[in-house]
């Protein structure tokens, strides 16, 4: 999914300014006063790293156990009589999610499970070879069939790798009457047998489920056939036979998460941005929260949660999700590429995430997919792993050369301030691939140089919206609002370019002179003096410290500073002229007796 031709910035500039493809609101609306909130962020960050620092020293200790990784594949009716698709996706997670269950197992996700059976084209009774399961990355697979005549069912089961383990007729099959033995029984039976086979032991336990046959044919039922995503009606329809079966206590996680997937795809794939997609996002997470709660160690939900906040663009929250969820299952291919995605697309921990990703689960990529095999997600994610590929070296895939091309022209032309070849080149590059953000900041820039800052405003905040992990759309922000005299919006704008960068000097130093600006002195200094832990000769940073130092009455401060700026640039008049300013109150705060009242700070020009 490409940007739409109304977000294309259109040639020349001057005669018109794109509208970004979505209309998101600002995440600057309100004017910070202080850094003080910039500072309660940072500490909202410091307790997600703590969060995720957890979870990555729990997983290690889990890691060290190298749990056997295992595929379970569909366990198909070998006569496909009418009816019988639910027990083929049946039995294929209760064995999955029981193995998860278990802790002792790293367990593929049932549905690249099935696309793997499906590219290998192995029927039950084909075991995959060495070569295969290593492509797969698992050690084992568990194969099966079930095969219904009346109430009798025979389910026939294989499990191949695992150190050679193999389990083969009449080891490894079961019967039963379903008028006689309850779900659970069977689930019994059937671990039983395979546990001991991987080696997980026979104390594996089977997830919740109910006595009774019927809710588990009319669930399974329902999820096994096809779903288009696409389609409103059919989206509304699922959800309508879903939710009565939220009654069953067994099966409402199961439940709860297919209606959270759902609402997540009805709101992003039917909704325009603003309350009913919103609204639609909050009633997935709070299904999938639900799950959760019933069942707490199943991963499905937690990577589905982290999604959902994903798309919440709650991106901290959803990266510890998602870390739980793939420490938990390093199996998760789904859970990696969340993470990945939250870490921010053009870092380098989301380079490897999603190398990571795609290695555990190829199929994340539409092309990699089967022919007839639905998209993940309704393809929900497909724009952005396009967008990941778009973003060229930053994430590890080459970027086409004639892209490199427009840019290097584009850059020359801008420091030569020949904007309209550099606008020409910059379209052409956007044209080329039109999900980077690089070109888009480029074009909003001239705006800014050309004296149109007005005009760049309400672009560059659409733009920070759909890259806030990019540091340097945030700044131009501030720069364009700082030019617009919104101190306050540009100071919030600064701020958020140095939590996304802390060593963003020119963000940390434009925070500080959009704080002077509003005459938040105290919250000046401190943007200065982060800007001088960095970079101590820096000498417009010293100059704009003397002077917020002098309008806090700070005079011996103020005058150290200002001799600073004034060693390390003698040139400069401002600095020699606050200096002259400051010497005759420094002098007389040295000679006024205890109590005087103190002299005013000389006035800003």
């Amino acid at each position: 999914m490409g940007r739409s031709a109304a977000a294309r910035l259109p040639v020349p500039l001057a005669r018109s300014v794109p509208t970004p493809r979505r209309a998101r609101p600002s995440v600057f609306r309100e004017p910070s006063v202080a850094l003080r909130r910039a500072a309660r962020a940072l500490l909202r960050r410091f307790a997600y790293a703590v969060a995720l620092g957890v979870a990555l020293i729990v997983g290690a200790a889990a890691a060290t156990a190298q749990p056997v990784r295992v595929a379970v594949w569909p366990f198909p009716d070998p006569r496909q009589a009418e009816g019988t698709a639910w027990s083929d996706l049946f039995w294929q997670e209760l064995l999955s999610d029981a193995l998860l269950r278990s802790g002792k197992a790293a367990v593929q996700d049932p549905r690249t499970a099935r696309l793997w059976a499906a590219k290998l084209r192995r029927s039950a009774q084909e075991a995959p070879t060495a070569e295969e399961r290593a492509a797969m990355g698992v050690d084992a697979v568990v194969q099966g069939s079930a095969q219904t005549v009346l109430s009798m069912t025979r389910l026939q089961v294989r499990v191949t790798g695992a150190g050679g383990t193999r389990l083969e007729p009449p080891q490894g099959r079961i019967e039963f009457n379903r008028d006689r033995e309850s779900p659970p029984e069977v689930a019994r039976r059937l671990l039983a047998l395979v546990a001991p086979a991987l080696g997980v032991g026979d104390a594996t336990e089977p997830p919740p489920l109910p006595e009774r046959w019927a809710p588990l044919q009319r669930y399974y039922g329902e999820v096994a056939q096809p779903l288009d995503a696409r389609s409103r009606p059919a989206l509304d329809a699922r959800v309508a036979a879903l939710e009565p079966m939220l009654g069953e206590p067994a099966l409402r996680s199961r439940i709860a998460t297919s209606l959270a997937l759902l609402h997540l795809m009805r709101g992003q794939l039917h909704e325009a941005p603003g309350p009913l997609r919103q609204q639609a996002l909050r009633t997935a997470l709070q299904l999938v929260e639900s799950a959760l709660a019933a069942e707490p160690w199943r991963g499905d939900p937690r990577t589905l949660k982290a999604e959902v906040l994903y798309f919440l663009k709650d991106f901290d929250h959803a990266k510890v999700e998602a870390t739980a969820a793939r420490q938990r299952n390093p199996q998760d291919g789904l859970a990696l590429a969340v993470a990945g995605l939250a870490a921010g697309l053009s870092t380098g921990e989301a380079k490897e995430l999603l190398r990571q990703a795609f290695r555990v689960d190829p199929f994340l990529a539409a092309e990699a997919r089967p022919p007839g095999s639905p998209p993940l997600q309704g393809g929900l994610l497909e724009p952005l792993w396009q967008r990941w590929r778009a973003l060229g070296s930053k994430a590890g895939i080459p970027r086409s050369p004639a892209f490199e091309d427009a840019i290097g022209r584009g850059s020359a032309s801008f420091k030569a301030e020949e904007w309209e070849q550099a606008e020409a080149a910059f379209n052409e590059a956007l044209q080329i691939e039109e999900n980077s953000h690089v070109p888009l900041l480029y074009l909003y820039r001239i705006l800014i140089e050309t004296d149109r800052a007005a005009l760049a405003v309400p672009v560059l905040r659409n733009l920070a919206a759909e890259f806030p992990q990019e540091a340097d759309v945030h700044y131009w922000l501030g720069i364009a609002l700082e030019r617009t005299e919104q101190f306050g919006d540009a100071r919030q704008a600064f701020l958020r370019a140095t939590i996304e960068n802390p060593n963003h000097l020119d963000a940390l130093f434009h925070a500080g002179t959009a704080a002077m600006a509003e005459k938040q002195w105290q919250d000046a200094l401190e943007s200065f003096a982060a800007v001088l832990r960095q970079d101590p000769r820096h000498a417009q940073a010293l100059l704009r410290q003397g002077i917020a130092r002098a309008q806090l009455q700070q005079w011996e401060g103020a005058e150290e500073s200002l001799r600073r700026a004034l060693e390390l640039d003698p040139a400069n008049t401002e600095a020699a002229e606050w200096r002259r300013k400051v010497a005759p109150r420094l002098q007389a705060a040295a000679h006024a007796p205890a109590g005087a009242p103190k002299q005013a700070a000389p006035a800003m020009p």
